[in-house]
């Protein structure tokens, strides 16, 4: 796995690991994308969508914000004019930027930015207009064209997200070279212990179980009567 924790540090948190490319060849391969920064993104988290214009960046945004709003028809204009656009998921709120407009952090302050994204989602376009009012835990999205064709998605950053993001990827990596990358994955329920489980269903009718065991910390199981 694309990850690792500090070895023999009790409660250390893993590891982010260096930037991670995706290939975009075609938009069900964006569609992935978002679905993967859909399933791992929490309130509080900030995804910061840069790149020149025709990049992707609307096109990634449009597909996060239907995944994550689960309405595959959802209308999501860009918010270049109206600066911050606000969606009410089951899980929160998402906020969606565009900051093409904005000369720099003091702007958004006056704004309050802070305020509307306080415990949402956020995804953000031009980060680069204001970097210094965004999260330093930030994901961060660098999309381009690819010279052979499609386009490609460089994901980089320093925090929680960016562990999640490394380990939805790899779950996905993996389910596309046993061939089951075209699956629809559910989650089932756990069994006490840090594993987590996923039904795969093909549109085929085939169905599979895929376990994701995380590394266990080094030391024993039981120290000094605590798990």
């Amino acid at each position: 796995m694309p990850f690792s924790s500090r070895a023999g540090e009790a409660g250390a948190r893993p590891t982010p690991p260096g930037p991670i490319l995706v290939d975009l060849p075609d938009e069900a391969a964006t569609r992935a994308l978002a679905r993967t920064l859909a399933e791992i993104l929490e309130p509080g988290d900030t995804a910061a969508l840069s790149g020149a214009i025709g990049a992707g960046k609307t096109t990634l945004a449009r597909a996060f914000l239907r995944e994550r709003l689960g309405d595959p028809e959802l209308e999501v204009p860009s918010p270049t004019f109206t600066l911050v656009q606000t969606y009410e998921a089951p899980d929160g709120p998402v906020v969606h930027a565009d900051l093409y407009r904005i000369g720099g952090g003091d702007e958004l302050v006056e704004l309050g930015f802070d305020e509307v994204t306080a415990g949402a989602v956020t995804l953000v376009e031009w980060p680069e207009r204001a970097p210094d009012a965004l999260s330093p835990d930030r994901l961060d999205i660098l999309l381009a064209i690819a010279p052979e064709g499609g386009r490609r998605a460089v994901v980089s950053g320093g925090g929680d997200s960016m562990v999640r993001f490394a380990r939805a990827q790899a779950v996905v990596d993996l389910a596309m070279r046993a061939g089951w990358g075209d699956a629809r994955r559910i989650p089932m329920g756990g069994d006490a212990s840090t594993r987590a489980y996923e039904r795969l269903e093909r549109p085929d009718g085939r169905t599979a179980i895929l376990m994701i065991s995380p590394p266990r910390p080094d030391g024993p199981p039981v120290r000094r009567g605590k798990p």
